[in-house]
């Protein structure tokens, strides 16, 4: 099945040149929004809080690109800049090139999630519990290949129960501030 068909079979286009721009804007001004409250978090050595406050930035970034493209693979690009530019940073743990593979993961789950039900608000949802889900597998492989010896904040346990419901928890509250920000704003939008 060639990319055009699966375009007419699903209504929903992969990204375009003009969604690409998008998503990758988005994808540098999230990365430099999460990297300041990284510097700013550090000055004060709040152990925690930048990943906090990541989980709070990530699910309204994504979901208000995702309703602005609602193309397959804008949260593919997002992630995989986002996860480029984190590579020499404390984003998403300790620095290193296997940011790229769970990003891209990640990102990849948010949209299967979200275009693959068809862009409904809701899929926003589960798209987002499809990203933590795959964030977390990313991270469980990447631990268990051995390609990183330490994980940022403790326990492979942690990673793959505690974090993740608190991620979910977060994105969810995150989202729907997303959703109203952009019912709101929608003209703003082109929604």
């Amino acid at each position: 099945m060639t990319f055009h068909e699966l375009d007419n079979k699903l209504k929903i286009s992969f990204v375009s040149l003009r969604g690409s721009i998008i998503a990758g804007s988005f994808g540098g001004v999230l990365f430099g929004i999460n990297f300041t409250l990284q510097l700013l978090v550090g000055m004060f050595r709040l152990t925690g809080a930048s990943g906090f406050l990541t989980g709070l930035t990530v699910p309204f970034f994504l979901a208000i690109a995702s309703r602005m493209n609602r193309q397959w693979g804008t949260a593919t690009i997002i992630w995989t800049l986002y996860s480029f530019l984190a590579i020499p940073t404390e984003l998403m743990g300790v620095p290193g090139p296997y940011k790229l593979l769970v990003g891209f993961m990640g990102g990849l789950a948010y949209d299967v999630g979200y275009c693959g039900l068809k862009c409904k608000p809701f899929a926003l949802y589960i798209a987002l519990i499809l990203y933590v889900v795959m964030l977390s597998l990313g991270f469980y492989v990447v631990f268990i290949t051995g390609l990183v010896q330490d994980i940022v904040g403790g326990s492979i346990l942690k990673i793959l129960t505690i974090v993740p419901l608190v991620f979910i928890i977060e994105g969810m509250l995150s989202t729907f501030a997303a959703s109203r920000f952009m019912k709101k704003y929608s003209r703003l939008f082109g929604l």
